[in-house]
C-alpha cells in the first residue's frame, strides 16, 4: 500500500528530471508538510526542506527530493513500470543519462591524474590524492618528479 501511495504522489505531483546532465532528481513540492515527511519516512531516501517563497496565497511549500545520483536512479528504476507513458519516458531518459555519466567521485579508484586512491588524505570529508598534494607542495620537485603534475 505504501509503495502505491508513493508512486501515486510522484506521478501526480512530482517532477522527474536532471539537475545537470547525468544527475537525476525526483522532487515533490506540496503545501502539506505531512506528505513531504511521509515520503521521506516511507522511502528512506532524500531530504525535506521548506521553500523560501510561499505560494501566492501565503501557504508554505515543503519539498521532498532525492538528489543523490545512485539513490535517485535506483528509486526511478523501482517505480518505472508504474508510471504513465510520459513520466516513464522521462524517468528512463534520466536513468540512461546517469548510466552514461559513469562513476561518482566517491566510487572512483584513481584521481584525475591517474594516481591510485590507495593512499589519500581526507580534507573536509573529501578525498585528496596524497601524491598530487605532495607534488604540489614541492616534496618531489627536487627529485624530478614534479613533471608528473
Amino acid at each position: 500500500m505504501k509503495f502505491g501511495w508513493v508512486v501515486g504522489i510522484v506521478e501526480g505531483e512530482g517532477y522527474i528530471g536532471n539537475t545537470r546532465p547525468g544527475c537525476p532528481v525526483v522532487r515533490v513540492a506540496t503545501t502539506d508538510k505531512d506528505v513531504a515527511y511521509r515520503l521521506l519516512e516511507w522511502t528512506n531516501l532524500g531530504n525535506v526542506r521548506l521553500r523560501n517563497q510561499p505560494t501566492s496565497t501565503g501557504k508554505q511549500v515543503w519539498i521532498w527530493d532525492i538528489t543523490r545520483r545512485d539513490d535517485t536512479a535506483k528509486f526511478l528504476d523501482e517505480i518505472l513500470p508504474y508510471l504513465s507513458e510520459r513520466r516513464s519516458a522521462t524517468a528512463s531518459q534520466a536513468i540512461m543519462d546517469w548510466r552514461d555519466r559513469g562513476l561518482t567521485k566517491g566510487q572512483q579508484t584513481h584521481c584525475k591524474r591517474g594516481h591510485s586512491y590507495s593512499s589519500y588524505i581526507s580534507v573536509d570529508g573529501r578525498r585528496r590524492c596524497k601524491k598530487c598534494i605532495d607534488l604540489r607542495s614541492g616534496i618531489y620537485q627536487s627529485g624530478g618528479l614534479a613533471e608528473d603534475l
